[in-house]
């Protein structure tokens, strides 16, 4: 829906993906990393989630890894593959943002 607006007015429409890499522990408070985790989804996933620091947000912009990939000049993971068929960019938050889903937060 959102492309579909932005081409009827002339403009382009961003699609950001979420990524996690760090996370605080439930349990202890502590600052765990899910590149510790041995998951198909991971591996296939880690270049990109590699990128995520402790301290800061990360935006990755993934049109140049996407038109590699058109290009046929590299080989990419099927899990990657599949997130930049869908979106422009993917944002990995620090594991102290404050986040919620949607469905959670009062308006």
């Amino acid at each position: 829906m959102v492309s579909e607006m932005a081409a009827m007015n002339g403009t382009n429409a961003f699609h950001f993906s979420f990524g996690t890499r760090y996370y605080i522990d439930d349990e202890d408070g502590t600052i765990g990393d899910n590149l510790d985790w041995d998951s198909q989804w991971i591996n296939e996933m880690r270049p990109l989630l590699e990128l995520g620091e402790k301290d800061h947000w990360m935006v990755i912009d993934l049109r140049p890894i996407k038109a590699m990939w058109l290009n046929r000049e590299r080989t990419i993971p099927q899990q990657i593959k599949e997130c930049i068929q869908g979106y422009d960019f993917m944002l990995i938050p620090s594991p102290g943002a404050e986040t919620k889903p949607m469905y959670l937060v009062n308006n």
